[in-house]
């Protein structure tokens, strides 16, 4: 058998183990309780705590556990009391380095759910309990819906960010058998996907992030973007910037010397110091050895205060503050309030 072979069934047999839990898990859910599944993984586990600091009372709110080894699902349950983990395998041999892809969590839970759902990282936070009134997906035209959006340039259409998104399964679902498309990341869509988008006058060459270097339809893009041409449409829900925070920037963790701290705000920076404000809280030390490197490289969160004043003063950093101190204090207690 060939590697190429070898590869592609292993990753048939990943989905099949994992597609049976995820709808074991489904039958369970109560109805008519939107589910909202936090994505999380070993490098933001830290902050999952933190996703569920403001409980849903009409919402079921899961934790999905992509890679999590059993001590990462312990200290998870808890932290967190009530809030139940559907653990997905990332790797048949229990490599414990490797996750599973975003877009194939989101076909996990496509292929599993009849209702919509919402997906959320584990690095966003909702501050207001009432916003969970408005987090709905109330319009079958409507494919997608949520709190963040980006524009597209030379397309007028807007695309959701996937932070904290609703998603219509029976759209995705319909798009997938239409064009054989899936939630992954996409270089070369299908032959029936490119004829629908040459069809619309978008050109093979374009990509609806390519000016920011990104040459390929990221996690849920194209299938959105399908949705689109094929009439659907993004309901916006509003007011994420008063209710809804997302630190963003876990792939920044791994702190690339060469990265530019300050860009965009001091983002990368920001996530740094956000993680170890964080591990400071009681009952995180199990988490802080895996990132030793971030204190190898900036001491830690006092050290970066008095070595970069400028992020001190970045509206990053007050929104950063800001956030800890409302969704933190309930995190510092041993547990996570139910």
């Amino acid at each position: 058998m060939n590697s190429s072979l070898a590869k592609s069934l292993r990753k048939q047999w990943l989905r099949k183990r994992n597609l049976r839990r995820a709808r074991r898990f489904a039958a369970d859910l109560t109805t008519g309780a939107p589910p909202v599944f936090i994505l999380t993984n070993p490098a933001d586990l830290h902050f999952a705590p933190l996703a569920v600091s403001t409980r849903s009372k009409s919402h079921t709110q899961i934790f999905v556990g992509n890679g999590l080894s059993d001590s990462d699902s312990a200290w998870l349950r808890e932290r967190c009391p009530g809030i139940p983990i559907l653990r997905l395998s990332a790797s048949l041999s229990g490599n414990a380095a490797s996750y599973l892809p975003h877009g194939e969590l989101v076909d996990l839970l496509a292929l599993s759910l009849d209702e919509p759902f919402f997906i959320q990282d584990a690095d966003c936070f909702v501050l207001d309990p009432a916003f969970f009134e408005h987090l709905r997906i109330p319009d079958e035209t409507e494919y997608a819906a949520g709190p963040y959006w980006k524009d597209c340039p030379d397309w007028n259409h807007l695309l959701p960010d996937t932070f904290l998104v609703g998603i219509n399964s029976s759209s995705l679902r319909r798009v997938r058998n239409d064009y054989q498309v899936d939630a992954s990341i996409t270089v070369t869509p299908p032959k029936r996907a490119a004829s629908k988008l040459a069809e619309t006058g978008v050109l093979g060459t374009w990509f609806p992030e390519q000016t920011h270097d990104k040459h390929y339809f990221d996690t849920l893009q194209l299938s959105w973007i399908l949705a689109t041409l094929d009439g659907e449409k993004f309901g916006k829900i509003e007011g994420q910037s008063e209710r809804v925070h997302h630190v963003g920037g876990t792939s920044y963790l791994a702190a690339d010397p060469s990265m530019d701290l300050s860009h965009w705000d001091w983002w990368p920076l920001n996530t740094v110091y956000t993680t170890m404000r964080v591990l400071e809280y009681p009952g995180s030390q199990p988490l802080r050895a895996r990132f030793r490197h971030l204190y190898e490289n900036f001491g830690d969160a006092n050290e970066i205060e008095s070595q970069y004043p400028k992020f001190l003063e970045s509206s990053r950093c007050a929104a950063t503050l800001d956030v800890l101190s409302r969704v933190g204090e309930r995190n510092k207690a041993p547990l996570c309030a139910p």
